[in-house]
This record gives structure tokens, C-alpha cells and sequence, in this order.
């Protein structure tokens, strides 16, 4: 009976532990949000299935709020932006790159900012036609896209 308790148990945490998230706006457009026990949280390129860390992946809180940016004028780059989080703060997060010839995962700057962005940009969604994005609630399990449609 103590044997059934604790595999149920183990079994309980290990699910807790590999709760995860797809977001896609195309087939080749996916991000995986894998929010783990003790605050931490994957954002990963792609459809990840695997039970250990990936190769590229951000690491960043359950409470953060980000935005990631797919443009065929930077291909097989991921440009992530930190937009704070739910509890006020500013927030934060580490990017890992193992493997960045396979999909690069870069920090938005001023730079990427005119390769997204129209000239004349004044608001958040004035982004170039050949410009996706997903502001990713990591906290509530949403995204939306450029045009709000949410993405859950």
C-alpha cells in the first residue's frame, strides 16, 4: 500500500513537473513554454518533447511576460523580448544557445528593432508584413498574435 502511495506520488510530481505549452502561429513558427516546479520556466524554438533541457531554450520565471519575434529577414533566429511580469517587476531571464546553427535565440535590441519594425512605427503591432510575433502570459498559459487573436 506505501509503494502505490509513493508511485502515485512520484507519478503526480513528475507530471506537475512536465506541464507544457505549444504556441504556433505556422508549422515552422512553434514555441514550446515548459513551466517546471520551483519557478522556472523553458521558452523553447519549436515543438519540444523531451524530458531533459534542451539545446536553445530561454529559462525565465512562471510569472514572466515575453514577447518572441519570427522574420524571414533573420531566419532560424528567435529575437525575445522581455515585457516584465505578472507580479510588477521588471523580470527576467537567461538565453542559452548550445546550439545556435540549428536555431539562434538573440535578445532584442535597437538593431532588430528596424529590421521588424515599419519606418514609421509608433505602436507595439506596427511590425513589417514579413514580421510574426507571440506575447507569451507564461503565468495565465496564453499567447496572442500580432493582431490579438489569442493562442492557446
Amino acid at each position: 500500500m506505501i509503494c502505490a502511495v509513493l508511485f502515485f506520488l512520484a507519478a503526480l510530481l513528475t507530471w506537475l513537473d512536465q506541464s507544457r505549452s505549444f504556441y504556433c502561429l505556422s508549422e515552422n513558427k512553434c514555441i514550446t513554454v515548459w513551466k517546471r516546479l520551483g519557478d522556472k520556466c523553458y521558452v523553447i524554438p519549436g515543438k519540444y518533447y523531451g524530458v531533459f533541457k534542451p539545446t536553445n531554450y530561454i529559462k525565465t520565471t512562471n510569472t514572466q511576460y515575453l514577447t518572441i519575434y519570427f522574420s524571414s529577414d533573420v531566419p532560424n533566429k528567435m529575437i525575445v523580448r522581455n515585457q516584465g511580469s505578472s507580479t510588477g517587476e521588471k523580470g527576467g531571464y537567461d538565453i542559452v544557445n548550445n546550439l545556435p546553427e540549428n536555431f539562434d535565440i538573440v535578445e532584442y535590441s535597437e538593431e532588430y528593432r528596424a529590421i521588424l519594425y515599419k519606418p514609421d512605427a509608433i505602436k507595439f503591432k506596427d511590425v513589417k508584413s514579413n514580421t510574426d510575433y507571440l506575447t507569451i502570459n507564461i503565468k495565465e498559459n496564453y499567447s496572442t498574435d500580432k493582431i490579438g487573436k489569442k493562442i492557446k
